[in-house]
């Protein structure tokens, strides 16, 4: 899939992370590319979305505080996937903004 941020196109892709196989998911900046271990679609996705895309979105931020970022989005998002019957609701937005 892609999607635009700070008008350049981004790709995620299920894939190893070049260079990386233990990783869960990396950010490639030069490529533009976010890569998600295939693990991570049966294990932690939410979490591995959240960091990459924390990384894609704040570079500079410290892997310490993107790690934080990570918790609190799953957290937040499991305790209100429990008030909709465990269910999680996607919103309208789009890639291509």
């Amino acid at each position: 899939m892609r999607f635009k941020f700070d008008g350049e196109w981004w790709t995620v892709k299920v894939q190893r992370p070049p260079s990386k196989e233990l990783c869960e998911g990396m950010a490639h900046y030069k490529k533009r590319t976010v890569f998600l271990h295939p693990a991570a679609l049966r294990g932690n996705l939410l979490g591995i979305c959240a960091h990459e895309l924390a990384h894609v979105t704040m570079p500079c931020v410290a892997e310490e505080n993107v790690r934080d970022h990570e918790r609190l989005v799953s957290v937040v998002v499991r305790w209100a996937a429990g008030l909709n019957d465990g269910k999680v609701t996607i919103g309208q937005h789009r890639a291509d903004k």
